[in-house]
């Protein structure tokens, strides 16, 4: 048990270091843990969130934290968590076309909802599509289960896509009659029905 409250320490003391821009000494630290125990997903999720941080004042530390990230996913292919690091890390070495291609080829015999986000939130976050990631969003929530959160989203894609009815009906569908709302479900719906 001391290795992996040491191991969390380690995480917690390069997190720190990464918001106080010292990207050079948490780098190691993160390099370290993720060899160690690459399934550990918290190791992982630093590095890219290092990277994402770093890509702008240090492009040489980002390269080479991106280029680990893309090593540690060809060695560990079953890891949904190392192939989003990775991915994130690409695209924020300004090669998201790179990212978006390892999360494709991975979401064609292997559907998953987390590496379909990924996917769209670099579309739009770093590649400034969104009508293609609202389509794409669109697609994974039409499949998807209808839960309250899924139906939510579905609902505010529709909404910005101008398809009004068509986010009254999605609402409509997730809620039942009579149905109890948590506050937090309740302000979905109110921020929603604004929208509409």
């Amino acid at each position: 048990q001391s290795v992996p409250s040491g191991r969390l320490l380690r995480q917690l003391t390069a997190r720190d270091m990464i918001a106080r821009g010292a990207f050079r000494d948490a780098e190691p630290i993160l390099i370290e843990i993720a060899r160690q125990s690459p399934a550990d997903q918290r190791s992982v999720e630093a590095l890219s969130h290092l990277v994402a941080r770093a890509a702008a004042t240090d492009a040489m530390l980002a390269n080479r934290v991106g280029t680990f990230l893309r090593e540690l996913a060809v060695k560990r292919p079953d890891s949904p968590a190392i192939l989003i690091a990775s991915s994130r890390a690409l695209a924020a070495n300004g090669k998201p076309d790179a990212g978006l291609e390892s999360i494709n080829t991975r979401v064609s015999y292997w559907p998953m909802p987390d590496l379909e986000r990924v996917r769209e939130q670099i579309i739009r976050e770093v590649m400034n599509d969104a009508p293609r990631a609202d389509e794409l969003a669109r697609q994974r929530l039409e499949a998807a289960p209808r839960t309250f959160a899924n139906a939510a989203e579905l609902a505010e894609i529709l909404a910005r896509a101008g398809r009004l009815e068509d986010a009254a009906r999605v609402l409509g569908e997730a809620l039942a009659a009579g149905a109890r709302l948590s506050p937090e479900q309740s302000k979905v719906i109110i921020t929603l029905l604004g929208q509409l």
